[in-house]
């Protein structure tokens, strides 16, 4: 039988196997690699922001806010409302990360931590974390 000769029948459907995988598998595999690849200038665009964040370190006043010990347990700052993951994320480069660092700010650290984590003007002050820290903290 010729190329010619060959039926509909004979050619393949839609979901015939294309190697190990139909052609919609095939599809939906192709649509899943784009979408990891997403994900992972996602991921590396998340970490480049955190060491941009983690560069501005040396601009708090750990005088004032104090230092975490490395055994010192990290509080769950995302129960401080208006502080999701990525914002703990990048509180966490700068070695915030407990309730009472928070709740020890001063105008100067709010001003700097405000800008190290790229919020837009006075967000930590109109979101009221200090007094949020502090309740926490309780």
């Amino acid at each position: 039988m010729s190329d010619e000769e060959l039926s509909e029948e004979d050619l393949p459907s839609e979901e015939e196997v294309v190697g190990l995988e139909t052609q919609s598998q095939k599809s939906e595999r192709e649509d899943a690699e784009v979408q990891l690849k997403l994900k992972a200038s996602l991921i590396d665009r998340e970490e480049l922001v955190l060491e941009r964040v983690a560069l501005r370190i040396n601009q708090i006043d750990w005088a004032v806010i104090g230092h975490t010990d490395f055994d010192e347990i990290e509080d769950d700052l995302t129960k401080i409302e208006g502080i999701d993951s990525f914002v703990e994320k990048k509180l966490n480069a700068l070695e915030i990360k407990t309730y009472e660092q928070i709740s020890r700010m001063d105008d100067i650290n709010m001003k700097v931590i405000n800008d190290a984590i790229e919020f837009p003007p006075d967000r930590i002050l109109k979101q009221d974390w200090i007094e949020k820290a502090n309740n926490l903290s309780l």
